[in-house]
Protein backbone atom coordinates (compact mmCIF):
# COMPACT_ATOMS: atom_id res chain seq x y z
CA UNK A 1 0.00 0.00 0.00
CA UNK A 2 2.53 2.61 0.82
CA UNK A 3 4.51 1.90 -2.17
CA UNK A 4 1.39 2.36 -4.53
CA UNK A 5 0.69 5.17 -2.49
CA UNK A 6 4.32 6.60 -3.28
CA UNK A 7 3.16 5.88 -7.15
CA UNK A 8 0.39 8.03 -7.28
CA UNK A 9 2.67 11.18 -6.45
CA UNK A 10 1.56 13.78 -9.54
CA UNK A 11 5.27 14.30 -10.09
CA UNK A 12 5.50 10.89 -11.37
CA UNK A 13 5.35 9.70 -14.95
CA UNK A 14 1.06 9.49 -15.65
CA UNK A 15 1.91 5.57 -16.79
CA UNK A 16 3.08 5.02 -13.24
CA UNK A 17 0.29 7.45 -11.41
CA UNK A 18 -2.08 5.44 -12.78
CA UNK A 19 -0.75 1.96 -12.04
CA UNK A 20 0.00 3.20 -8.42
CA UNK A 21 -3.96 4.43 -7.89
CA UNK A 22 -5.35 1.03 -9.22
CA UNK A 23 -3.21 -0.78 -7.36
CA UNK A 24 -3.85 1.77 -3.86
CA UNK A 25 -7.60 1.51 -5.16
CA UNK A 26 -8.29 -2.15 -5.07
CA UNK A 27 -6.02 -2.66 -1.70
CA UNK A 28 -8.34 0.06 -0.37
CA UNK A 29 -11.49 -2.18 -1.88
CA UNK A 30 -10.12 -5.33 -0.35
CA UNK A 31 -9.56 -3.70 2.80
CA UNK A 32 -13.38 -2.34 3.22
CA UNK A 33 -12.22 1.20 2.87
CA UNK A 34 -15.08 2.20 0.49
CA UNK A 35 -14.85 5.80 0.66
CA UNK A 36 -11.29 6.24 0.10
CA UNK A 37 -11.44 3.48 -2.53
CA UNK A 38 -14.24 5.54 -4.30
CA UNK A 39 -12.26 8.24 -4.35
CA UNK A 40 -9.06 6.71 -5.72
CA UNK A 41 -10.73 5.21 -8.48
CA UNK A 42 -12.41 8.38 -9.50
CA UNK A 43 -8.95 9.87 -8.88
CA UNK A 44 -7.67 7.33 -11.69
CA UNK A 45 -10.73 7.88 -13.93
CA UNK A 46 -9.95 11.22 -14.02
CA UNK A 47 -6.39 10.67 -15.36
CA UNK A 48 -7.22 8.10 -17.73
CA UNK A 49 -10.61 9.44 -19.34
CA UNK A 50 -8.76 8.45 -22.77
CA UNK A 51 -6.29 5.20 -22.03
CA UNK A 52 -7.00 1.69 -21.60
CA UNK A 53 -7.13 2.32 -18.15
CA UNK A 54 -10.32 3.83 -17.82
CA UNK A 55 -12.91 1.28 -18.38
CA UNK A 56 -11.28 -1.05 -15.48
CA UNK A 57 -11.46 2.25 -13.88
CA UNK A 58 -14.99 2.91 -14.15
CA UNK A 59 -16.12 -0.51 -13.57
CA UNK A 60 -14.08 -0.36 -10.17
CA UNK A 61 -15.31 2.54 -8.93
CA UNK A 62 -18.90 2.02 -9.43
CA UNK A 63 -18.12 -1.74 -7.21
CA UNK A 64 -16.73 0.82 -4.39
CA UNK A 65 -19.78 2.66 -4.48
CA UNK A 66 -21.67 -0.28 -3.84
CA UNK A 67 -20.12 -1.54 -1.14
CA UNK A 68 -20.80 1.78 0.27
CA UNK A 69 -23.99 1.16 -0.56
CA UNK A 70 -24.00 4.01 -2.89
CA UNK A 71 -26.50 2.30 -5.11
CA UNK A 72 -27.96 5.28 -7.26
CA UNK A 73 -24.28 6.63 -7.39
CA UNK A 74 -22.80 2.82 -8.01
CA UNK A 75 -25.59 2.47 -10.92
CA UNK A 76 -25.04 5.43 -12.57
CA UNK A 77 -20.93 4.77 -12.54
CA UNK A 78 -21.37 1.38 -14.18
CA UNK A 79 -24.05 2.93 -16.31
CA UNK A 80 -20.88 5.46 -17.18
CA UNK A 81 -18.83 2.50 -18.46
CA UNK A 82 -21.26 0.05 -20.35
CA UNK A 83 -22.08 3.50 -22.31
CA UNK A 84 -18.82 5.49 -22.83
CA UNK A 85 -16.88 2.96 -23.50
CA UNK A 86 -19.10 0.25 -24.78
CA UNK A 87 -16.34 -1.77 -27.01
CA UNK A 88 -14.29 -2.47 -24.13
CA UNK A 89 -14.73 -6.18 -21.99
CA UNK A 90 -15.60 -4.11 -18.98
CA UNK A 91 -19.01 -2.89 -20.90
CA UNK A 92 -20.35 -6.50 -20.86
CA UNK A 93 -19.36 -6.89 -16.78
CA UNK A 94 -20.59 -3.01 -16.27
CA UNK A 95 -23.63 -4.11 -17.90
CA UNK A 96 -24.23 -7.68 -15.74
CA UNK A 97 -22.81 -5.72 -12.44
CA UNK A 98 -25.93 -3.25 -13.00
CA UNK A 99 -28.46 -5.42 -13.56
CA UNK A 100 -27.59 -7.44 -10.60
CA UNK A 101 -27.51 -4.57 -8.48
CA UNK A 102 -30.68 -3.40 -9.78
CA UNK A 103 -32.18 -7.07 -9.18
CA UNK A 104 -30.91 -6.92 -5.72
CA UNK A 105 -32.83 -3.22 -4.93
CA UNK A 106 -36.07 -5.25 -6.12
CA UNK A 107 -36.16 -3.43 -9.46
CA UNK A 108 -36.53 -6.10 -11.61
CA UNK A 109 -37.77 -4.49 -14.91
CA UNK A 110 -34.58 -2.93 -15.16
CA UNK A 111 -32.69 -6.08 -14.40
CA UNK A 112 -34.39 -8.02 -17.13
CA UNK A 113 -33.40 -4.90 -19.61
CA UNK A 114 -29.76 -4.65 -19.35
CA UNK A 115 -29.38 -8.68 -18.68
CA UNK A 116 -30.45 -9.50 -21.74
CA UNK A 117 -28.60 -7.00 -23.29
CA UNK A 118 -25.77 -8.81 -21.76
CA UNK A 119 -26.52 -11.89 -23.88
CA UNK A 120 -26.45 -10.04 -27.22
CA UNK A 121 -23.42 -8.02 -26.53
CA UNK A 122 -19.97 -8.58 -28.53
CA UNK A 123 -17.45 -9.28 -27.15
CA UNK A 124 -19.80 -11.16 -24.44
CA UNK A 125 -19.00 -11.54 -21.33
CA UNK A 126 -16.92 -14.61 -19.73
CA UNK A 127 -19.14 -15.43 -16.84
CA UNK A 128 -22.46 -15.91 -19.23
CA UNK A 129 -23.78 -18.95 -16.41
CA UNK A 130 -23.85 -16.71 -13.85
CA UNK A 131 -25.90 -14.12 -16.23
CA UNK A 132 -27.82 -16.96 -17.13
CA UNK A 133 -28.74 -17.69 -13.44
CA UNK A 134 -29.52 -13.95 -12.75
CA UNK A 135 -31.54 -14.16 -15.58
CA UNK A 136 -33.66 -16.94 -14.40
CA UNK A 137 -34.01 -15.46 -11.03
CA UNK A 138 -35.68 -11.62 -12.64
CA UNK A 139 -37.74 -13.80 -14.85
CA UNK A 140 -39.22 -16.10 -12.03
CA UNK A 141 -39.84 -12.46 -9.95
CA UNK A 142 -41.60 -10.85 -13.36
CA UNK A 143 -43.94 -13.66 -13.53
CA UNK A 144 -42.56 -15.14 -16.77
CA UNK A 145 -41.78 -19.27 -15.32
CA UNK A 146 -41.44 -20.71 -19.40
CA UNK A 147 -38.55 -17.75 -20.14
CA UNK A 148 -36.82 -18.63 -16.65
CA UNK A 149 -37.15 -22.42 -16.85
CA UNK A 150 -35.62 -21.58 -20.94
CA UNK A 151 -32.79 -19.90 -19.23
CA UNK A 152 -32.24 -22.55 -16.70
CA UNK A 153 -32.22 -25.08 -19.30
CA UNK A 154 -29.65 -23.90 -21.45
CA UNK A 155 -27.42 -22.89 -18.20
CA UNK A 156 -28.14 -26.70 -17.41
CA UNK A 157 -27.05 -28.08 -20.72
CA UNK A 158 -24.12 -25.78 -21.83
CA UNK A 159 -22.10 -25.02 -18.83
CA UNK A 160 -22.26 -28.21 -16.69
CA UNK A 161 -19.27 -27.29 -15.27
CA UNK A 162 -21.00 -23.90 -14.12
CA UNK A 163 -21.07 -23.62 -10.10
CA UNK A 164 -24.62 -23.20 -10.91
CA UNK A 165 -25.51 -25.90 -12.24
CA UNK A 166 -26.87 -27.99 -9.79
CA UNK A 167 -29.21 -25.40 -8.08
CA UNK A 168 -30.34 -24.81 -11.91
CA UNK A 169 -30.70 -28.43 -12.24
CA UNK A 170 -32.94 -28.49 -9.01
CA UNK A 171 -35.45 -25.46 -10.39
CA UNK A 172 -35.94 -27.74 -13.24
CA UNK A 173 -36.68 -30.77 -11.52
CA UNK A 174 -39.16 -28.77 -9.05
CA UNK A 175 -40.97 -26.83 -11.55
CA UNK A 176 -41.79 -30.13 -13.73
CA UNK A 177 -42.75 -31.81 -10.49
CA UNK A 178 -45.26 -28.80 -9.56
CA UNK A 179 -46.27 -28.72 -13.58
CA UNK A 180 -47.00 -32.71 -13.68
CA UNK A 181 -44.32 -33.41 -15.79
CA UNK A 182 -43.20 -36.61 -13.50
CA UNK A 183 -40.35 -38.45 -15.60
CA UNK A 184 -39.05 -35.30 -16.43
CA UNK A 185 -38.42 -34.20 -13.14
CA UNK A 186 -37.13 -37.52 -12.23
CA UNK A 187 -34.66 -37.77 -14.96
CA UNK A 188 -33.12 -34.17 -13.46
CA UNK A 189 -32.94 -35.15 -10.00
CA UNK A 190 -31.17 -38.58 -10.90
CA UNK A 191 -28.72 -36.37 -12.31
CA UNK A 192 -28.30 -34.03 -9.84
CA UNK A 193 -27.83 -36.66 -6.94
CA UNK A 194 -25.53 -38.32 -9.44
CA UNK A 195 -23.69 -35.08 -9.19
CA UNK A 196 -23.19 -34.90 -5.42
CA UNK A 197 -24.26 -31.77 -5.02
CA UNK A 198 -23.44 -29.56 -1.23
CA UNK A 199 -25.41 -30.83 1.36
CA UNK A 200 -28.21 -28.05 1.39
CA UNK A 201 -29.18 -29.51 -2.30
CA UNK A 202 -28.85 -32.67 -2.06
CA UNK A 203 -31.34 -32.49 1.14
CA UNK A 204 -34.29 -30.80 -1.35
CA UNK A 205 -32.96 -32.98 -4.03
CA UNK A 206 -34.03 -36.00 -1.47
CA UNK A 207 -36.90 -34.94 -0.57
CA UNK A 208 -38.14 -34.35 -4.18
CA UNK A 209 -36.85 -38.05 -5.15
CA UNK A 210 -39.36 -39.06 -2.21
CA UNK A 211 -41.89 -36.56 -3.32
CA UNK A 212 -42.08 -37.90 -6.59
CA UNK A 213 -42.63 -41.41 -5.48
CA UNK A 214 -45.78 -40.09 -3.15
CA UNK A 215 -46.63 -38.74 -5.74
CA UNK A 216 -47.07 -41.98 -7.76
CA UNK A 217 -48.31 -43.77 -4.80
CA UNK A 218 -44.79 -45.98 -5.27
CA UNK A 219 -44.88 -46.05 -1.37
CA UNK A 220 -42.03 -48.57 -1.10
CA UNK A 221 -39.87 -45.71 -2.83
CA UNK A 222 -40.65 -42.78 -0.58
CA UNK A 223 -38.79 -43.98 2.47
CA UNK A 224 -35.25 -44.68 1.18
CA UNK A 225 -34.60 -41.22 -0.14
CA UNK A 226 -36.19 -39.47 2.85
CA UNK A 227 -34.10 -42.03 5.00
CA UNK A 228 -31.21 -40.86 3.32
CA UNK A 229 -31.97 -37.07 3.74
CA UNK A 230 -32.29 -37.62 7.38
CA UNK A 231 -29.47 -39.74 8.30
CA UNK A 232 -26.81 -37.49 5.78
CA UNK A 233 -28.13 -33.70 6.54
CA UNK A 234 -30.25 -34.00 10.02
CA UNK A 235 -29.50 -30.35 10.54
CA UNK A 236 -31.64 -29.73 7.19
CA UNK A 237 -35.26 -27.92 7.69
CA UNK A 238 -36.45 -30.54 5.61
CA UNK A 239 -35.80 -33.33 8.00
CA UNK A 240 -38.64 -33.35 10.17
CA UNK A 241 -40.87 -33.34 6.83
CA UNK A 242 -38.72 -36.22 5.26
CA UNK A 243 -39.92 -38.30 8.46
CA UNK A 244 -43.23 -37.59 8.43
CA UNK A 245 -42.70 -39.01 4.94
CA UNK A 246 -41.20 -41.99 6.07
CA UNK A 247 -44.29 -42.49 8.67
CA UNK A 248 -46.48 -41.93 5.70
CA UNK A 249 -45.12 -44.43 3.74
CA UNK A 250 -45.37 -46.74 6.99
CA UNK A 251 -48.95 -45.75 7.29
CA UNK A 252 -50.02 -46.59 3.02
CA UNK A 253 -48.18 -49.56 3.56
CA UNK A 254 -50.47 -50.94 6.54
CA UNK A 255 -47.37 -51.35 8.61
CA UNK A 256 -49.49 -49.79 11.11
CA UNK A 257 -46.58 -50.09 14.46
CA UNK A 258 -43.99 -49.13 12.65
CA UNK A 259 -46.06 -46.18 11.72
CA UNK A 260 -47.43 -45.14 14.93
CA UNK A 261 -44.21 -45.17 16.53
CA UNK A 262 -42.92 -42.98 13.70
CA UNK A 263 -45.67 -40.59 13.81
CA UNK A 264 -45.78 -40.57 17.58
CA UNK A 265 -41.68 -39.99 18.26
CA UNK A 266 -42.27 -37.46 14.93
CA UNK A 267 -45.11 -35.67 17.37
CA UNK A 268 -42.54 -34.94 20.20
CA UNK A 269 -40.15 -33.47 18.22
CA UNK A 270 -42.51 -31.06 16.22
CA UNK A 271 -43.60 -30.02 19.45
CA UNK A 272 -46.12 -26.45 18.72
CA UNK A 273 -44.11 -26.03 15.09
CA UNK A 274 -46.45 -24.21 12.66
CA UNK A 275 -46.43 -26.38 9.83
CA UNK A 276 -49.40 -27.78 7.11
CA UNK A 277 -49.00 -31.45 8.26
CA UNK A 278 -48.08 -30.75 12.12
CA UNK A 279 -52.49 -31.87 12.94
CA UNK A 280 -51.65 -34.87 10.14
CA UNK A 281 -49.11 -36.38 12.75
CA UNK A 282 -52.36 -36.67 15.83
CA UNK A 283 -54.20 -38.05 13.02
CA UNK A 284 -52.64 -40.38 11.64
CA UNK A 285 -51.50 -41.86 15.21
CA UNK A 286 -55.68 -42.09 15.98
CA UNK A 287 -55.72 -43.90 12.63
CA UNK A 288 -52.96 -46.39 13.51
CA UNK A 289 -54.04 -46.90 16.63
CA UNK A 290 -57.62 -47.94 15.43
CA UNK A 291 -56.53 -50.22 13.35
CA UNK A 292 -54.80 -52.08 15.89
CA UNK A 293 -58.19 -51.93 17.91
CA UNK A 294 -56.38 -49.77 20.70
CA UNK A 295 -59.92 -48.10 21.03
CA UNK A 296 -59.33 -45.94 24.55
CA UNK A 297 -55.95 -44.74 22.99
CA UNK A 298 -57.39 -44.04 19.22
CA UNK A 299 -60.29 -41.99 21.22
CA UNK A 300 -57.77 -40.10 23.21
CA UNK A 301 -55.90 -39.16 19.94
CA UNK A 302 -58.55 -38.26 18.26
CA UNK A 303 -60.10 -36.15 20.42
CA UNK A 304 -56.24 -34.08 20.57
CA UNK A 305 -57.13 -33.35 16.71
CA UNK A 306 -59.73 -30.80 17.07
CA UNK A 307 -58.96 -29.79 20.53
CA UNK A 308 -55.21 -28.44 19.08
CA UNK A 309 -56.35 -27.95 15.30
CA UNK A 310 -60.15 -26.69 15.44
CA UNK A 311 -59.90 -25.17 11.87
CA UNK A 312 -57.88 -28.09 10.06
CA UNK A 313 -59.55 -29.31 7.22
CA UNK A 314 -59.41 -33.23 7.38
CA UNK A 315 -60.94 -33.05 10.84
CA UNK A 316 -63.92 -35.14 9.51
CA UNK A 317 -60.80 -37.77 9.45
CA UNK A 318 -60.34 -37.67 13.46
CA UNK A 319 -64.10 -37.07 14.12
CA UNK A 320 -64.40 -40.58 12.04
CA UNK A 321 -62.30 -42.23 14.17
CA UNK A 322 -63.88 -40.94 17.61
CA UNK A 323 -67.10 -42.45 15.91
CA UNK A 324 -66.03 -45.80 15.15
CA UNK A 325 -63.89 -45.63 18.91
CA UNK A 326 -67.48 -44.27 20.67
CA UNK A 327 -69.35 -47.25 19.17
CA UNK A 328 -67.01 -50.04 20.28
CA UNK A 329 -68.10 -48.39 23.48
CA UNK A 330 -71.72 -48.84 22.66
CA UNK A 331 -72.14 -44.76 23.00
CA UNK A 332 -73.99 -45.11 20.11
CA UNK A 333 -75.61 -41.32 20.43
CA UNK A 334 -72.15 -39.78 20.94
CA UNK A 335 -71.04 -41.78 17.85
CA UNK A 336 -73.50 -40.57 15.55
CA UNK A 337 -72.46 -36.81 16.35
CA UNK A 338 -69.03 -37.66 15.12
CA UNK A 339 -70.35 -39.72 12.26
CA UNK A 340 -72.94 -36.81 11.74
CA UNK A 341 -70.10 -33.83 11.85
CA UNK A 342 -68.26 -36.39 9.55
CA UNK A 343 -71.17 -36.43 6.74
CA UNK A 344 -71.52 -32.22 7.00
CA UNK A 345 -68.37 -31.25 6.75
CA UNK A 346 -67.96 -29.13 4.27
CA UNK A 347 -64.52 -30.45 3.23
CA UNK A 348 -65.28 -33.89 3.20
CA UNK A 349 -68.60 -34.53 2.69
CA UNK A 350 -68.71 -35.77 -0.86
CA UNK A 351 -65.84 -37.89 0.74
CA UNK A 352 -65.69 -41.53 0.64
CA UNK A 353 -65.58 -40.95 4.36
CA UNK A 354 -68.74 -39.21 4.58
CA UNK A 355 -70.36 -42.43 2.73
CA UNK A 356 -68.49 -45.08 5.44
CA UNK A 357 -69.58 -42.56 8.14
CA UNK A 358 -73.81 -42.01 6.60
CA UNK A 359 -73.86 -46.14 6.33
CA UNK A 360 -72.25 -46.47 10.05
CA UNK A 361 -75.19 -44.20 11.36
CA UNK A 362 -77.55 -46.15 9.47
CA UNK A 363 -76.08 -49.40 11.18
Amino acid sequence: RELYALLTVDTNPQEFVAKGLAGLGQLQLAEGDTNGSSETFARLLDKAATSNEAPRAGLMRARSLEQAQQFDAALAAYRLVFTNYSASPEASIALFEAGRLHDRLGQDREAHELLQQVLTRTPAIQQLDAVLYQLAWVLTDLGKAVEADAMFERLVNEYPASTYWADATYRIAERAFHSGEIQAAQSHVNKLLAATPEPRLLSHALYLQGQLAARQEQWKDVAAPMQRLVTEVPGSELALPARYWIAEASFRLADYVAANEQFANLGQDVGDLDTSWAPMVPLREAQCLAHQERWPDALAKAQSVGERFPAFRQLYEADYVLGRCLSTQARFSEAREAFTRVVRSTTGGRTETAAMAQWVIGE
